[in-house]
């Protein structure tokens, strides 16, 4: 049981498992309600269940499959990076618009990896933004400013 302890599959399976515990308990206190009128408790019951049956699926297939080591050292630069991301985007978003602020994430994002290219990045930071503004922005209308001018 110790090895599959240290199993990835294992690992994920628990903390997905926990995370959908907290969020099914989360959601008792408020009203279900039915597929047709839904309550305030509907869709966070589901997606509680559904991280539960996935998480279920890693557990068996971790044990089933048998115990597998984890695979290289947990570094500090990748999480350094991606939190630094998430940090640009939470400061930037409403200064410089969504579209600046994404691809600027995507960018920042990419630090984290040594092998990373601009040449790759590039396209990917450019081709989200878009995809991105055009969904946030102009399928959802939700009140973001796409660009810094667009601010006034």
């Amino acid at each position: 049981m110790r090895q599959i302890a240290n199993d990835p599959d294992f690992q994920f399976g628990l903390g997905i498992g926990a995370l959908a515990l907290v969020g099914l308990h989360a959601s008792t206190s408020l009203r279900f309600g039915t597929a047709m009128r839904m309550g305030p408790g509907f869709v966070p019951s589901l997606i509680s269940c559904l991280l539960l049956a996935t998480a279920a699926i890693f557990v068996l297939r971790a044990v089933v499959r048998g115990a597998r080591p984890l695979q290289g050292a947990w570094g500090i630069r990748p999480i350094f990076w991606v939190l630094t991301s998430v940090a640009w985007f939470a400061l930037a978003l409403f200064p410089l618009g969504l579209a600046i602020t994404i691809a600027g994430l995507v960018l920042i994002a990419a630090v984290a990896e040594r092998s990373a290219r601009i040449v790759e990045i590039l396209p990917l930071a450019f081709g989200l933004s878009a995809v991105l503004s055009g969904i946030f922005v102009f399928a959802l209308g939700l009140p973001i400013p796409l660009l810094p001018w667009m601010l006034r």
